[in-house]
């Protein structure tokens, strides 16, 4: 199983264009780190990236910065822990080309801004996330330059192209499904799409009105059964079938259906 590209918001500085309305996320205080507990997903390096926008009265750019390694914990279907290591040398401006490029990119990793010959790489640990029926309020640490702060921000989880295939022997246990989410809120504002289901049972038990909860799970591949009515009310978008996979006996989860090739890990 893979999971898909986290990205994480970070403040710059510098100009061109008016910057954008976004949410302040101030320093605070250092968190707690949360204990890792529940099942660890390792993120995929290769196919994840920050994101950030910089910005200043008179403008912003844009661009990426490549992480070094992650992993978050979940439990009960909700992410409880997590930590991200970036690769602040990969630092990376996005809207301008030539010589104004490659000067911005210098002079962020100069030591009048992230001195990335000193500190190579930046850190978020999560110290929690809580959900609501609005969405989610990730609180964690966010270490730049060997100094930590406590950062807060609102974030909507989206979990994408991954492929699920039968996990461990509860996945066709009459009384299993592949997703759980509860009655009480559990997931909310999560949105699960594009990913291929392979499920022994059914893909889940009860909605919980996950729908009214913003819980969605939307435009996804699924081998297995889905509920109908109300149980079955944050599904829509399903395209059924068999993904034909390569050889599931030797590990290769590649769909041969063409059906299913734009779905899931493998998924261009």
């Amino acid at each position: 199983m893979t999971v898909a590209a986290i990205a994480v918001s970070a403040v710059l500085f510098t100009a061109c264009e008016k910057p954008p309305v976004a949410q302040a996320a101030p320093a605070t205080p250092v968190f707690t780190p949360a204990k890792p507990d529940g099942k660890e997903f390792k993120i995929d390096v290769a196919a994840s990236k920050v994101e950030w926008i910089g910005t200043k009265v008179t403008g912003k750019h844009n661009g990426t910065i490549n992480l070094k390694s992650g992993s978050v914990f979940v439990k009960d279907g909700a992410v409880v822990a997590g930590k991200f290591v970036a690769d602040m040398a990969s630092l990376d401006d996005k809207d301008l080309s030539g010589e104004y490029h490659d000067k911005l990119n210098k002079h962020l990793k100069s030591d009048e801004f992230f001195d990335v010959e000193k500190f190579p790489e930046g850190v978020f640990e999560i110290s929690s996330v809580e959900t609501s029926p609005n969405g989610a309020t990730v609180k964690g640490n966010l270490t730049l330059k060997g100094v930590t702060h406590g950062v807060t921000f609102d974030a909507n989880i989206v979990v994408e192209k991954n492929t699920f295939v039968a996990n461990g022997s509860g996945s066709s246990s009459a009384s299993r499904s592949e997703i759980n989410i509860d009655d009480v809120g559990g997931g909310a504002n999560a949105q699960i799409t594009q990913n291929l289901f392979s499920v022994g049972n059914t893909l889940i038990n009860d909605c919980y009105d996950g729908s009214g909860k913003g819980f969605a799970i939307s435009g996804n591949f699924v081998q297995g059964s889905v509920p109908s009515g109300a149980k079955g009310n944050c599904v829509s978008g399903v395209t059924s079938g068999d993904p034909a996979f390569v050889n599931a006996a030797a590990g290769d989860y590649h769909p041969g259906n063409a059906q299913a090739q734009p779905f899931g890990a493998y998924a261009p």
